[in-house]
Order: structure tokens, then C-alpha cells, then sequence
């Protein structure tokens, strides 16, 4: 099993890594997820209503002179038995200095004495952080039944497992299917999942049933 696996994608991202971060926590996994964007606080847009712990941040943790397993949990919010790394609010990557290898890689070596599986939610564009796990893992590119979908993946080069999800009942989907040089696994449709935006905490969110077969395979791949 490999330690990292790295979500990409033009959309649906954030709701999918945290719902397969969940399933691989439910099968006794220690999951990390690192949310890598530095333009939005990805902790307070999954979880509106919750109040993270003061001063844990990704930019904190990485700027640090040294990354401990020490320094790893003081700048991690816990959430449904996930280790969480978040962008803080009013904060951006602006806040810290760049970004150096050196401190990525005693992040992840720190981390991997840690958890079983990290999933890296990634930022658009791809930053430092997403380069350095796109090295370490396996990419789960995640692309919309549409034509940005479609102009993405023209556009990236990916490898790994490949993921439409259906973001428009309305949706040429056999048109957009044909584009695939094989099968692929379909997120469907869900309205439900809109509640994210309407300040509503994705683990108060039941999971669409099509969605959760989809998250279950793939975590079963992984595990």
C-alpha cells in the first residue's frame, strides 16, 4: 500500500478526498488529509460550524526550521478520527516563506511514523506541496462531465485512476464517457451534497448511496 494518494482534478476535489479520507478511517486506518490550497481555508469550508484549535496551520508547520512529529500534531485540527492539515483562515501561502524541499520531506517522513494513508487534497493551480506527493503517490484525478473536465485533461498529464463526477443532471455523459480511453467510475449527481454551501458540516452530510459505492471500491483498492 502506498503512504500518499494525491486528488486532482478541475472539480470536486475537497468533498471526494474527505469522503474517502472517512472510508479509509472507518476501516482502521490512520488517514491524514493535507489540504494544500493556500488561497482558501479548506478546514472552514468542510466545516463551517466547527471551531479549529488556534494557531494549527499547513504554512505555520511547513515555514518551521525544523518538522517534528512534535511540531506535525500541534499544527493538526482533528476531525472524525483524521488528522487534518489546513491553510488557516486569513491566512495564505503569502503568510510564510516558500516552501523548501527539505521541510516537505521531514513533513512527510515525520507524518509517515504517523498515519497509515495521507490524502493530499490539491490546490489549482499545483503548488510545491502537490509536486512533492504527485512524486511520492499515486494521483486519483477527480474531472467534471463537462467541457472543462474534458479541457483539463487534455491539458494535464495524468497518470493513475481516473473519476467523472456527474456535476449537472443535465449532462452529456456518453459524450463526455467516449472521451476516456476506458471505463471509468462515475460519481453521480446529488443535490444533497449543495448542502456543504448553505454552512452545513460535510460529516452531517449523508452520502449520496452511488457516490459511497464509488469511495468504498476505491478505498478497498487501497487498503
Amino acid at each position: 500500500m502506498r503512504k500518499a494518494y494525491v486528488v486532482t482534478g478541475n472539480q470536486g476535489k475537497s468533498v471526494f478526498s474527505y469522503y474517502l479520507a472517512s472510508e479509509l478511517a472507518r476501516r482502521k486506518q490512520k488517514v491524514a488529509l493535507i489540504q494544500t490550497d493556500g488561497c482558501k481555508p479548506m478546514f472552514r469550508l468542510l466545516f463551517p460550524t466547527k471551531q479549529p484549535v488556534p494557531g494549527r496551520s499547513l504554512g505555520r508547520l511547513l515555514s518551521l526550521a525544523t518538522v517534528t512529529k512534535n511540531n506535525v500534531l500541534q499544527n493538526a485540527q482533528m476531525m472524525s478520527n483524521i488528522l487534518i492539515f489546513s491553510y488557516a483562515e486569513g491566512e495564505s501561502a503569502l503568510s510564510y516563506p516558500e516552501i523548501t524541499q527539505t521541510n516537505l520531506s521531514n513533513f512527510y517522513n515525520a507524518l509517515s511514523l504517523l498515519v497509515d494513508v495521507m490524502v493530499v487534497d490539491t490546490a489549482a493551480p499545483r503548488n510545491a506541496v502537490d509536486a512533492f506527493f504527485l512524486d511520492k503517490g499515486d494521483e486519483i484525478c477527480v474531472t467534471s462531465a463537462d467541457a472543462r473536465g474534458v479541457a483539463y485533461r487534455e491539458n494535464q498529464k495524468l497518470q493513475g485512476t481516473q473519476i467523472l463526477i456527474r456535476n449537472s443532471p443535465y449532462n452529456a455523459l456518453s459524450d463526455v464517457l467516449a472521451t476516456f480511453p476506458e471505463p471509468v467510475p462515475v460519481l453521480p449527481y446529488s443535490k444533497t451534497l449543495s448542502s456543504l454551501y448553505n454552512g452545513i458540516d460535510i460529516c452531517d452530510i449523508p452520502i449520496p448511496g452511488g457516490y459511497r459505492r464509488i469511495i468504498r471500491r476505491i478505498a478497498g483498492d487501497i487498503v
